[in-house]
């Protein structure tokens, strides 16, 4: 969950360090009902474990935008508009364009819920021809899955 500092702060003003220690570990909603959320537009995979993430936690969030763009969603929570759920993969330098610009913006929440955890897989057949491309696709995607 990336959460604009701003919002961390005037939700917890006095204790703010305290609840970002917290927070670093795992994530609760319930503060967070008042704040806006800027989510992926319905029908996407991560809004759907979004969505069921919300409903089986009771949590009804406040919409302040949706869009298709999981690049456009974090640069508004860099611009203050909204909290975002993305998968961690997007916090990687290439997504962010500077990942500690952007985390002196924002706080990152996990969410420990198992049921918000999905692998990235990626299949193919050790007794079959690979081209040179589809081999150094898997060589890059297993370097930048190991940062």
């Amino acid at each position: 969950m990336i959460v604009p500092k701003i919002f961390t702060e005037r939700l917890f003003e006095d204790n703010v360090d305290e609840m970002r220690v917290k927070y670093r570990r795992g994530v609760t909603l319930e503060p967070f009902r008042q704040v806006p959320f800027v989510l992926l537009k319905r029908g996407n995979r991560v809004r759907s474990i979004v969505d069921q993430y919300f409903s089986r936690n009771c949590f009804k969030p406040k919409i302040a935008l949706e869009t298709e763009n999981t690049v456009t969603a974090l640069a508004m929570a860099s611009s203050n508009i909204g909290i975002v759920i993305c998968p961690e993969l997007f916090m990687l330098d290439s997504h962010v364009g500077g990942t500690q610009l952007f985390t002196k913006r924002v706080d990152l929440f996990p969410l420990t819920d198992p049921e918000t955890v999905s692998r990235l897989v990626l299949g193919y057949r050790h007794d079959r021809y690979l081209s040179h491309f589809a081999e150094r696709f898997i060589q890059i995607t297993k370097d930048t899955l190991k940062k």
